[in-house]
């Protein structure tokens, strides 16, 4: 049986719920879920309506309680403190487990993934390494400044979004220990949060994961629409909404490829759309503009779009939030 691995926070809760039945719903077999939450009771309603799914055995949700831990470069970022929880799975994943998924929560399951992830795991165990990871499409002199500012020495990059974890290996490696000491040591310099901190530590050492495990989806439509062919939409396992492109954002919800998030979404709720945008001023913008050039009717239910965002400003408006 597979065993996934999520870590998030309640600002994350509909979206990991998401991309769990979105594996589910794929797979042919039952796998286990463990998730490192920081406040796990706000999960468990979510988790009770998981566990119904015949595809989801175990849904294991562990408290995250360093709380004392001064976590880099969080200040007026688009993410959490959870994105750092991964780095501790010594501490909370149980010794049974032999190899972690680890998916982010804005990633959405397109096809079957256990024949090629069962492929990657046994080529990752026969390899040296703790992880399996894809490689990032970085520019050369990005790369190279990137290199400098992590005191890497290898020519690649990988990101952080789908891995997976020989759990063995990396228990056995202290893993833990040395990226909390490498956190801790390139502190200031880090962009990237916890993604960083492991290509710092691994600088390279890592097997190269499928694309189609990890395939980011481009923030510009146009080459997204050149690399997603539709033979390419029958192959791609995980898409990563990487970055500040969310599918859940009033923006990123005119993207093409937002509807494999909203689709899913709306198995799981009465609601046509799941609306969540950051600058409240922004969201306003972005609707007022999707009005005005009629961009608005490429959507699937316009008029329930306007209502949910109409209902998640106010909604935020009422809390006092901007």
């Amino acid at each position: 049986m597979l065993d996934y691995l999520y870590c998030f926070d309640k600002n994350y809760n509909l979206q990991a719920f998401t991309s769990i039945f979105s594996i589910a719903e794929h797979s042919e077999k039952k796998a286990n879920y463990y998730i490192l939450h920081n406040e796990p009771n706000s999960f468990k309603p979510l988790s009770k309506e998981l566990i119904k799914h015949p595809k989801i055995g175990e849904v294991e949700i562990i408290k995250f309680d360093k709380n004392d831990v001064d976590f880099p470069n969080l200040e007026k970022t688009h993410v959490s403190e959870a994105t750092y929880f991964r780095l501790y799975l010594e501490t909370y994943i149980p010794k049974s487990v032999n190899f972690l998924i680890y998916i982010d929560p804005d990633v959405i399951c397109l096809n079957s993934p256990e024949e090629v992830l069962v492929k990657e795991i046994d080529n990752l165990k026969k390899s040296n390494f703790a992880i399996a990871a894809h490689t990032e499409n970085i520019d050369k002199n990005e790369l190279v400044s990137m290199y400098l500012r992590l005191g890497m020495k290898n020519e690649r990059y990988f990101n952080a979004g789908v891995m997976i974890v020989n759990f063995d290996f990396w228990s056995s490696e202290n893993y833990t220990k040395l990226l909390v000491k490498k956190m801790n040591t390139i502190f200031e310099d880090i962009v990237f949060w916890d993604q960083d901190v492991m290509n710092a530590q691994f600088d390279g050492d890592y097997l190269e994961l499928d694309e189609n495990l990890n395939f980011t989806v481009p923030i510009d439509i146009e080459l997204y629409e050149q690399k997603i062919q539709p033979h390419k939409l029958n192959e791609i396992v995980f898409l990563h909404f990487a970055g500040k492109f969310k599918p859940w954002s009033v923006r990123g919800l005119f993207h093409p490829a937002a509807e494999f998030y909203q689709s899913n979404y709306r198995k799981l709720t009465s609601k046509k759309y799941h609306i969540v945008n950051n600058w409240k001023v922004l969201a306003l913008k972005d609707l007022s503009k999707s009005i005005f050039t009629l961009k608005l009717l490429s959507l699937k239910h316009p008029l329930s779009f306007i209502y949910y965002v109409a209902e998640y400003l106010f909604r935020q408006n009422k809390k006092g939030v901007l």
